[in-house]
């Protein structure tokens, strides 16, 4: 019997080797085996993804209730502090209505010679040269500032601006007729206004808050307050969410691609193309992309955001005593990862 250097045998006695084929031939299975198999394994596979997706679903599920929980409460939130927003600026143009100095230059004003001038220059020109207007520009423009608002002016009843805080700037406010808006039109009937609108000199959007100047019970003039959009959205900014003025039309948003937009029924689309362009200086609004999730036999809001795939959830506050609502929105990220994560799990079982 030869060796090898190590010292091992290296022949197989016939014995070994038949045990060996035996081994072998054990290890492969039959036809009927191995189709018995693959049944089982899909079986198992079948079991395990509906098993999984039955509890992934549930989980998504409460996901949702839970995330549409959250943004109801986020909407009624920033809802109050709209109202106490919209209460706090609505009352301004009162409290600069009653004061003596803007009685006293409405009542030094004449107005008949003023209404004889047919031209904006003479108009302008006029007003300028009046000492009592000019008096009052610079009571507006420290009241403006005081009260941290953009703009502050007074309108004569036939609409005409006769003072404004932005008196000696470009976009100066005097001399411009507004007896069209709708804030002016509330004020002289003596009654407080607010309204939605891009500015006629500015071109920036803002909200415009009326009050009536009252001499006794004759209404004789009327106080505009304007805020603008961007220094008012600053105090809802870090929210996700857009709010929508009387008309349907999104006029702030924290996603700003989606200001403009407008509900599907909107009543921007029932107003008349002029009444579009004048208090919106456009008449496109693209309709805001809003669907429907149903999960458990419930029914989420979803909407479809500008330049992205993702889907959002919805949620509307209640309407406020203005007509303006609040919507907030949030990914939902499991809608995402679902399909995902069920495979995975379907694999690890």
């Amino acid at each position: 019997m030869s060796r090898n250097p190590a010292g091992n045998n290296t022949h197989l006695t016939s014995r070994e080797l038949l045990n060996k084929s035996k081994g072998l031939k054990s290890m492969i299975l039959s036809p009927r085996s191995a189709v018995l198999l693959l049944i089982s394994l899909s079986v198992w596979f079948l079991v395990s993804y509906f098993v999984v997706s039955f509890f992934t679903e549930k989980r998504f599920a409460a996901d949702l209730q839970h995330h549409s929980k959250e943004l109801k409460q986020t909407a009624a939130a920033v809802m109050y502090h709209i109202d106490r927003s919209m209460a706090f600026l609505g009352v301004l143009p009162a409290t600069v209505a009653d004061n003596m100095a803007v009685i006293s230059a409405l009542h030094s004003f004449d107005s008949q010679s003023f209404g004889k001038i047919h031209s904006k220059e003479g108009k302008i020109s006029f007003l300028n040269s009046e000492i009592g207007l000019m008096e009052l520009n610079h009571h507006l423009a420290g009241q403006q500032v005081n009260l941290d608002v953009n703009v502050i002016w007074v309108l004569a009843p036939s609409g005409d601006c006769i003072a404004s805080s932005n008196y000696d700037t470009v976009e100066s406010f005097v001399g411009v007729n507004y007896s069209d808006r709708e804030y002016f039109k509330s004020a002289i009937n003596g009654q407080l206004g607010k309204q939605y609108a891009v500015g006629r000199q500015t071109n920036i959007p803002g909200l415009f808050f009326s009050a009536p100047i009252r001499d006794g019970e004759n209404v004789i003039g009327a106080v505009i307050v304007k805020i603008d959009i961007p220094k008012f959205s600053q105090w809802f900014r870090q929210f996700n969410c857009f709010i929508l003025d009387e008309a349907g039309v999104v006029i702030l948003s924290s996603d700003t691609t989606l200001e403009h937009h407008a509900l599907v029924d909107a009543p921007i689309f029932r107003m008349s193309a002029d009444a579009r362009d004048k208090q919106y200086k456009r008449n496109d609004f693209p309709v805001l992309k809003i669907g429907n999730l149903r999960e458990d036999s419930i029914s989420y809001s979803t909407i479809s955001l500008p330049g992205s795939s993702s889907p959002y959830m919805l949620s509307p506050s209640q309407q406020s005593s203005d007509g303006y609502s609040v919507f907030t929105y949030t990914a939902i990220r499991e809608a995402e990862q679902l399909s995902t994560i069920k495979w995975q799990f379907t694999l690890l079982v």
